[in-house]
């Protein structure tokens, strides 16, 4: 019997109440526990979204959301 590759669904957290100086690579760090790999700031609006693994996404808010991170409390939502 033959053995299925195991793949990581990702869900999309918006990430809002960021730093204007947040950077893409700080919230890959921030996320990295929780499967995350990939995230996007969009410059001069204090947002960003990040993809987490999907069995980790209720940590992740439950964890990140209001934890202050560069001087500011985040707004973690799912997007």
């Amino acid at each position: 019997m033959g053995r299925l590759a195991s793949t990581v669904v990702a869900k999309t957290l918006f990430i809002g109440n960021l730093s204007y100086r947040a950077t893409a690579a700080e919230l890959v760090e921030l996320y990295a526990r929780f499967g995350g790999a990939n995230a996007r700031v969009v410059e001069g609006k204090g947002i960003g979204y990040v993809d987490v693994d999907e069995s980790l996404v209720g940590e992740a808010i439950a964890v990140t959301h209001d934890h202050e991170f560069r001087g500011r409390k985040l707004r973690v939502k799912l997007a």
